[in-house]
């Protein structure tokens, strides 16, 4: 009996040949030189050298540190303290705390956690330390990753990796009372799955990267709005190709769903408590006491002047709302006055960031370190910078730090410009898109520990600065836009 042979109708043959783009047009990736079909060429030795010498380094300044505790530290502490023995999520010291949503609940949870194992606070600051280093390791190497998905040699790659654990501000707070360091692998991770599934299209890869962000998103809100980007850069990767809509269409839906997943039980929890579905009240209140502020300090008005109206504006949002004493409504309203502020005068505001978002970039944490490992006495949340004005060591460890940054500057531009001379946009598009993105979301906020979040993304730009001594070896291709 002949074996039917399918005819080959007009759509048939329209779906081979889109099928057929795709494959070529992802072998042309593969085999450009800019990254292999898996997570990255691991084979190097460089990288796992260069992991152990960043996680020895974190360990022993945590064996010789005496404060492990940054400003938020003691409130992370008591949240834990207060969901052991009251079961609520609070940073109010208290014999019976109310329940708060300022911070998210993933790190006081694991503070939760150490508390019950060593049952002795000395040791769950050493515990969460080596846990924050060991969370810091895992971002480098996994920016490692990025760097080789991105179409970094095994050079750039390595080079990447060992400026991000140079950055000043990562000494100390890649180990302190802080999320950071678990914030950075949770989202440099969600990173490398969507360059994954951007190179090679599997749903399991999309589905990692949303439900790592909304990991993320619980230890850190700032990531609450990447998803967009995300979604963004898959839309814009995939329409250069000839690929079909609807397995990407489903990728996505199941990886948002996964991310609301993720975070559901913390929105359920302040849904059922405070009758708002809101992530933290940090975004409303720091709008308004430190944006807003800002804001009003740089249209004249005096400290003093400013200080009566926030008070005075706040008053009178609570008067609004009433007695009921909801944080997640009063910061909402808080963030709705601020934005009908913002929206009323932007140039005013578009002037506050243009002169205070720069000075982000010039602190060394050279006053954060000093009071991690010195053992001058002072009242937490005493100001840093009178504690040690005469200290001895404050100065040489400030241009020590100031010499270190300018030199990791100095790389970070010249690596834009070999990027741009090369016209490798792959790499520069990955570390421009989240430093914008993090840029907008801090505004005019100046301290330095906001920065850290960045460095990584400086580190890959910084990284590229070393295919200058490459050039002309045929190791590096033009980088194909996806």
């Amino acid at each position: 009996m002949p074996i039917p042979i399918p005819i080959p109708t007009p759509r048939r043959i329209r779906l081979q040949s889109i099928h057929l783009s795709s494959y070529k047009k992802t072998m042309n990736f593969h085999t450009s030189g800019c990254a292999p079909s898996r997570m990255g060429d691991w084979s190097h030795r460089a990288v796992w050298h260069i992991a152990l010498a960043l996680l020895a380094s974190r360990l022993l300044l945590a064996g010789f540190a005496v404060r492990l505790q940054d400003y938020d530290g003691p409130r992370y502490l008591q949240e834990a303290l207060n969901m052991i023995h009251y079961g609520t999520f609070s940073g109010l010291q208290s014999d019976h705390p109310i329940p708060e949503a300022h911070d998210l609940p993933v790190y006081p949870l694991v503070l939760a956690g150490l508390i019950l194992v060593f049952k002795n606070l000395w040791m769950v600051a050493r515990a969460a330390a080596v846990l924050n280093a060991i969370a810091f390791t895992l971002a480098a190497v996994e920016l490692y990753g990025l760097v080789i998905l991105a179409g970094g040699t095994k050079r750039v790659a390595a080079w990447a990796m060992m400026l991000f654990g140079l950055f000043p501000e990562n000494l100390p707070y890649s180990i302190v009372y802080m999320p950071d360091s678990m914030f950075l692998a949770a989202f440099l991770a969600s990173l490398l799955c969507t360059a994954r599934y951007l190179i090679e299209p599997r749903p399991a890869r999309l589905c990692w990267a949303f439900g790592l962000l909304g990991v993320s998103v619980l230890l850190r809100p700032i990531s609450l709005f990447f998803a967009a980007i995300v979604i963004a850069a898959i839309c814009f990767g995939y329409r250069r190709r000839a690929v079909l809509w609807r397995p990407v269409a489903l990728a996505l839906t199941g990886g948002l769903l996964l991310e609301a997943a993720v975070c559901s039980p913390w929105l359920v929890r302040n849904y059922l408590t405070f009758g708002a579905l809101s992530v933290s009240t940090i975004t409303g209140t720091n709008l308004f006491w430190y944006n807003y502020r800002y804001m009003l300090l740089d249209k004249g008005m005096s400290p003093e002047a400013v200080d009566s109206l926030l008070a005075a504006q706040l008053k009178r949002t609570e008067q609004m709302l009433g007695s009921d004493n909801n944080p997640i409504i009063l910061a909402n309203a808080l963030q709705k006055l601020v934005v009908s502020e913002i929206i009323a005068d932007p140039l005013a505001y578009a002037r506050t960031v243009v002169k205070r978002h720069p000075r982000m970039y010039e602190g060394t944490a050279a006053l954060e370190l000093l009071d991690m490992l010195s053992t001058v006495p002072h009242a937490h949340g005493d100001p840093l910078a009178p504690v040690y004005a005469k200290h001895r060591a404050l100065r040489p460890l400030q241009v020590l730090l100031s010499a270190l940054l300018c030199l990791l500057y100095g790389m970070t531009i010249w690596g834009a410009v070999v990027l741009v001379r090369r016209r490798m946009w792959r790499p520069l598009l990955l570390a421009a898109v989240p430093i914008l993105y993090f840029a907008a979301i801090y505004g005019p906020v100046t301290s330095s520990r906001y920065r850290s979040v960045m460095t990584p993304f400086f580190a890959i730009v910084a990284g590229f600065a070393a295919l200058d001594k490459a050039a002309g070896d045929g190791t590096v291709r033009r980088s194909e836009a996806p």
